[in-house]
């Protein structure tokens, strides 16, 4: 059901005019993204964070208002914020006391996921 969710996400995406590298399109700054995650429409906020996942380390300019973003309360918003935080790895080391709180009482998904960022983080 995630995937689908993830597929259909990307879809709107890009019939919306988002940028997407996987269709060779150019990728917008991490100025731009950190705008749209910030702003109050979902989608833009979903699609914001897979494209700085595929940046990886080269958004840390972007590392406060993912770590803010974790609080969000779309589910999906904040595991992409997960996924964005693993691919960033040690440059996201100020991510790791918000994760070592949300650990505490997770359950299933969101403890493996925390888990997993926090394996990658270091």
């Amino acid at each position: 059901m995630r995937v689908i969710r993830l597929i259909l996400v990307t879809l709107i995406a890009c019939l919306m005019g988002a940028s997407s590298p996987v269709l060779g399109q150019e990728t917008r700054s991490v100025a731009e993204l950190v705008a749209d995650l910030e702003g109050g429409d979902l989608e833009k906020r979903r699609v914001a964070l897979l494209e700085l996942k595929e940046l990886g380390p080269e958004g840390k300019e972007a590392l406060s208002a993912v770590i803010k973003s974790l609080g969000d309360k779309d589910t999906q918003v904040w595991a992409n914020s997960i996924q964005v935080l693993a691919a960033m790895g040690a440059v996201a080391d100020e991510a790791v006391p918000v994760l070592l709180e949300q650990l505490k009482g997770s359950t299933g998904q969101r403890h493996y996921r925390i888990s997993f960022a926090l394996g990658r983080v270091g």
